[in-house]
């Protein structure tokens, strides 16, 4: 049996919390059930930056208590591919912090500029649970909605002299990763992520600030 908790309330809280105990009680009535072989099948969907892989230490304890022997998540392009190799590692070793596991995937993946990657990705998870996690869900119509958030949030780095938004700041981490790389197929893999960051990908993030500063001209955003 394939089960799909599709679509949870809160992907930022583990299957058992409270706001998704639903997914959560109907997975250990199928556990009780004699001689069933069960796996579970997520979605990544668009939202290829959600940091799965912190909501996955905590849920698969659970899932595996409950008898699943195999995991399946949908996804493939460069966005969802750090998430996708941590989650699965999560599955596979217990014990494994998922924040070693996404360093070890950066390193590994954009060699000299893994640095800036590590700088982009710990400012796109720091935003999103500080922003969005708590606030609204996460699913593909979302994306414009995050590209607000993201234009007329003020960076931590931003001061008295320098203004800049988020969207800014991981601009600027790109642009850097983009200068340090040199590996062949680190650069291949820069580019491909930066594809998808810059217009390539149906779901892409740069698509953000075309939308965002549309509707930040056409509507006048509430503050937090």
């Amino acid at each position: 049996m394939c089960y799909c908790p599709y679509f949870r309330k809160n992907y930022f809280e583990p299957i058992y919390a409270p706001v998704n105990d639903l997914w959560a009680r109907d997975l250990y009535r199928w556990g009780q059930l004699p001689g069933v072989r069960m796996s579970i099948y997520d979605y990544f969907l668009g939202v290829n930056l959600r940091p799965w892989e912190i909501t996955a230490k905590y849920d698969f304890p659970f899932e595996r208590d409950c008898g699943i022997t195999e995991v399946h998540n949908e996804g493939g392009n460069m966005f969802a591919t750090m998430a996708l190799w941590s989650v699965l590692r999560q599955f596979r070793r217990a014990d494994a912090d998922p924040r070693e596991s996404d360093r070890f995937f950066i390193a590994r993946a954009f060699r000299e500029a893994a640095p800036a990657m590590e700088k982009f990705y710990s400012c796109i998870n720091e935003f999103i649970f500080e922003n969005i996690a708590q606030r609204t869900y996460m699913e593909m119509e979302d994306y414009a909605i995050i590209g607000v958030v993201a234009l007329r949030t003020p960076s931590k780095k931003s001061g008295l002299f320098r203004k800049m938004s988020v969207l800014d700041e991981l601009d600027g981490y790109i642009r850097e990763a983009q200068a340090a790389v040199k590996t062949p197929l680190a650069a291949k893999a820069l580019d491909a992520f930066v594809n998808g960051f810059e217009g390539g990908d149906r779901w892409c993030y740069r698509a953000w600030s075309d939308e965002a500063r549309r509707r930040a001209a056409e509507h006048k955003w509430p503050e937090k």
